[in-house]
């Protein structure tokens, strides 16, 4: 769709100012830090080469980011461009000053509409999907009446809330297995395994619900997560333990055990390995969840409240006999009652055109039957939504909160120069230059404790990033919908017609009269009408309310109702059947002509011949005598 700019705006402000200023303050700070990193390079780089070019690489890590922070926080705070062929339809519009514009995402076809109106139900609710979508939908009712990216996120936290729970069950059934004795002398060493296994699943797990508005498809509904993925979940959770005791037996021991240089380097990576534990990320990780959870699912909650799922509206049936042609009631609805409810001078979508598909019966041309009926949308009102304080505070705290975990994420980075430069200095080179060196082995345990720090730096970067973008993403959902109110107008009229000549005004002795051709029609009119309540998501860009609209609601309008077929029946009244003169200078010809045929009727000899020859005489001498009289004050003499 084009910007199709118009004086008449349609009030339509940008909904993520806020969100803007709050990503792009994250931008400018972490901006701030990669410029001081990037300044100290030069006198790094004089002490230590490596750390120097370390600091540079995280410099422009952090610096790259940031400016994309700052640039789409700014892109957020700037004009909002709204042309006056926002929003999209709802089907495919075949306006004639609309047909330039082509829609990609319209949801809905115009015998949906009609369906929906006919029947007063709403095609855009869908059953929930999945097990887990259902004890959601069980939790909250009306989730099911909110629109799909809302239930989508609901769903998509739900699904990796129910993969954090089957995963802690399949950790506490390998514990089991390990303590109970099944898996030898390595319990230890398996144990810790597993607890780092479980750790990468759920960071995956929370890691693929991370999920962005532009990624959703707005006009789709799916589920999350099914039995079948907890029954494979369990089956991995029995046999991770076994493979862990498998590999550490048949591939470490016997290899390690024929190279005696590397005895102290299965000593050293064992009791590091061990000593490393995951729990402390674990419960961080189920710390984040159950905040975010929280959070997302009160907005959700929220939301779901706003939900108004009316199905209602307004009819009108009846039989009408009137003097009138079917094609001039079609006319009359399209271009005057129609029109007449254009919002701020929009043309109005339509959805379905008027075709009046006038049959003739047989041969006869006096006679036949008509079928028409049009489907129409007022221009779509801007109506802001009315949120509950504590749901703006919520929602602003999310998004505050989100910037303040990415922030964090990223400075990790920066701590983690020193770590990484210590992990990469001589030894750890030297010892892969001479594996075989046992003096080189003994030297490797410092750097070991180093690469766990960069371990620990990068699973708590992982767990910062990845809950701050799935809050900010869960977030912007509730900034980012915009609602719309409309009145859709199905309009039928069907019946028969009979055409026959009436002749008014003749006289016995003039010939002035009016000759027509008058058309009864019998017909049967079918109006519904109602409300819409509507709403899209909005993007910060070219395609900012161009996305599918969908349908949330429609109720009664009765008085708009009958001011429409008020000005039908207006129109129906109004109508003549019979040609009548209404300009002046023709109505004192015909009264000049009455006046002459008068003269003539009372000149009447009973001869034929001098009828014949006195009568056009009479009149030619009228028409002098009305020629040769002097003009008024207010008229002007003909012959001048």
């Amino acid at each position: 769709m084009a910007f199709d700019y118009g004086s008449t705006g349609l009030g339509i402000r940008n909904p993520f100012k806020l969100e803007g200023v709050v990503i792009a303050t994250r931008g400018a700070l972490q901006t701030l830090l990669s410029i001081y990193l990037l300044v100290s390079v030069s006198s790094t780089i004089e002490a230590s080469f490596t750390k120097g070019w370390i600091t540079a690489l995280v410099g422009f890590v952090l610096l790259s980011n940031g400016l994309y922070a700052l640039g789409r926080g700014i892109f957020k705070i700037v004009r909002f461009y709204v042309g006056r062929s926002i929003p999209t339809s709802l089907a495919k519009n075949v306006s004639r000053s609309e047909k330039q514009n082509v829609e990609k995402h319209v949801h809905y076809t115009h015998q949906q509409l009609e369906e929906m109106l006919m029947g007063r139900k709403n095609v855009t609710y869908k059953e929930p999907v999945g097990l887990i979508s259902r004890m959601v939908h069980s939790f909250f009712p009306r989730l099911t009446f909110t629109p799909f990216p809302v239930r989508n996120i609901a769903d998509q936290l739900a699904g990796a809330l129910a993969k954090t729970a089957v995963a802690l069950l399949c950790y506490v059934l390998s514990w089991f297995m390990v303590k109970s004795g099944l898996v030898g002398k390595n319990a230890d060493m398996v144990l810790t395994g597993v607890s780092f296994a479980l750790l990468v699943y759920l960071i995956l797990a929370w890691r693929k619900a991370t999920v962005n508005l532009s990624d959703i498809n707005i006009s789709r509904y799916r589920g999350e997560m099914s039995v079948k993925n907890i029954t494979i979940a369990l089956v991995v959770a029995i046999l991770t333990p076994v493979i862990f005791v498998f590999i550490h037996k048949t591939f470490w021991q016997p290899y390690l055990a024929d190279i005696k240089q590397l005895e102290k380097l299965t000593t050293l990576m064992e009791t590091h390995f061990i000593g490393f534990s995951s729990g402390g990320f674990i419960l961080g990780l189920l710390v984040l969840a159950a905040i975010v959870s929280a959070v997302i699912f009160l907005l959700v909650a929220e939301r779901a409240k706003l939900a108004n799922p009316i199905t209602e509206v307004s009819e009108f049936r009846e039989s009408w006999q009137e003097l009138v042609h079917p094609q001039d009631i079609f006319i009359n609805i399209e271009s005057s009652v129609m029109a007449n409810r254009r919002y701020r001078e929009v043309p109005n979508r339509v959805y379905r055109d008027f075709d009046a598909n006038l049959l003739q019966e047989g041969r006869a041309s006096d006679k036949g039957q008509f079928d028409g009926e049009t489907i129409q949308e007022t221009q779509p009102e801007f109506v802001p939504w009315e949120y509950p304080q504590h749901f703006k505070l919520l929602r602003m705290i999310a998004t505050v909160a989100a910037q303040v975990m990415l922030f964090c994420a990223y400075l990790l980075l920066f701590f983690a120069i020193d770590p990484l430069n210590a992990f990469l200095s001589g030894p750890v080179l030297d010892f892969f230059k001479n594996i075989t060196n046992t003096k080189a082995i003994e030297q490797l345990a410092p750097f070991v404790n180093s690469g766990l720090v960069l371990l620990k730096l990068a699973l708590g970067y992982l767990l910062l990033s990845i809950f701050g973008r799935l809050l900010e993403n869960y977030a912007h959902t509730f900034w980012a919908e915009i609602q719309f109110k409309s009145l859709m107008v199905f309009f039928r009229v069907q019946g028969t017609f009979t055409e026959s000549k009436v002749s008014t005004g003749m006289s016995i002795y003039d010939s002035t009269r009016s000759e027509n051709v008058v058309v009864r029609s019998s017909m049967t009119p079918w109006v519904i009408c109602a409300n819409l309540h509507s709403s899209t998501f909005a993007m910060s860009g070219v395609d900012n309310l161009e996305h599918a609209r969908l349908v949330w609601g429609f109720e009664k309008n009765d008085a708009e109702l009958k001011a429409m077929i008020s000005e039908v029946k207006d129109f129906l009244r109004q109508r003549e059947s019979v040609a009548s003169l209404q300009n002046e200078k023709e109505l004192n010809a015909i009264s000049k002509i009455a006046q002459v045929n008068q003269q003539t009727r009372a000149v009447m000899p009973d001869d034929d011949t001098t009828r014949r020859l006195d009568k056009p005489a009479a009149a030619a001498g009228f028409l002098r005598q009305e020629q040769d009289k002097p003009a008024g004050p207010g008229e002007s003499d003909p012959n001048r």
